[in-house]
């Protein structure tokens, strides 16, 4: 806040993020309360050995002759979640992805809106699917 002065956005973002946080799917709600049930979940060993892969999931390809369909996309990381889990990553932290301002980017970090993704990258919904496909595996996701 001290650096942009956006102390407006600031409140306005905290703000949204309640009303996000109210408005989590039911599999979201039963994940945070199992974990709430548990105090100190976050020491457990499956936690405290995190192996943390952090990409941008434009740049997350493979070799096209592969078959994979959906190269560089929600669902084209989707599709990569056997390979993660093969190299036992457990939580994947993915790099800029949500809508940015125009001609005001910041390298993908500046937000325009945290409820849009950039559309060369899929809809809320791919991501969606993406976190509960990676929730199936055990894999947290994080921004």
């Amino acid at each position: 806040m001290e650096l942009y002065q956006n102390d407006d956005m600031f409140a306005e973002l905290c703000s949204k993020m309640y009303e996000y946080y109210r408005q989590r799917s039911s599999k979201l709600k039963e994940r945070d309360a199992k974990r709430e049930q548990e105090a100190g979940w976050y020491h457990r060993k499956d936690m405290l050995d995190l192996v943390i892969y952090e990409l941008h999931v434009r740049g997350f390809t493979e070799d096209p002759s592969s078959g994979v369909k959906h190269r560089g996309t929600f669902s084209g990381l989707q599709e990569k979640i056997p390979y993660l889990k093969e190299c036992n990553i457990n939580c994947l932290h993915l790099m800029p992805f949500l809508d940015t301002p125009e001609g005001r980017s910041d390298g993908g970090y500046a937000v325009a809106d945290f409820r849009k993704v950039r559309p060369d990258l899929g809809t809320m919904k791919d991501l969606a699917e993406l976190t509960e496909k990676c929730h199936e595996e055990d894999i947290n996701v994080c921004m």
